[in-house]
């Protein structure tokens, strides 16, 4: 008997999560949609300015998000860091650290009063 319900609170925990994990890709889906369309709404207005340029590069940026892939945007500005070893040879090497001499302080003397 205690198998059995055992199960049954097995099955049911897990019909909660899936619901939830469903509910919170709904909730991450929506707001990805209304993301796009407010991306969109902007370069509509950007259009009407006159600068063509910055609506077509918005438009192309959101051609480019991706709710599924979140990161897809993020990686390439993040290369340096995975790749730590080309950035490296790339940079001019510094150069070496001169001993510094400890600075005399002048010391302060007690007026007496």
């Amino acid at each position: 008997m205690l198998n059995v319900i055992r199960a049954v609170v097995d099955r049911l925990t897990a019909m909660l999560v899936t619901a939830a994990a469903q509910e919170a890709e709904a909730v991450v889906l929506a707001r990805s949609a209304e993301r796009q369309a407010e991306l969109a709404r902007q370069a509509q207005k950007l259009d009407h300015e006159g600068q063509s340029l910055a609506a077509s590069q918005l438009r192309h940026q959101v051609t480019g998000v991706d709710a599924t892939r979140p990161l897809l945007g993020v990686l390439p500005a993040l290369d340096h860091w995975l790749q730590p070893d080309k950035q490296a040879s790339q940079l001019p090497a510094l150069p070496e650290p001169t001993p510094a001499s400890p600075a005399k302080t002048p010391s302060r003397r007690r007026s007496r009063r």
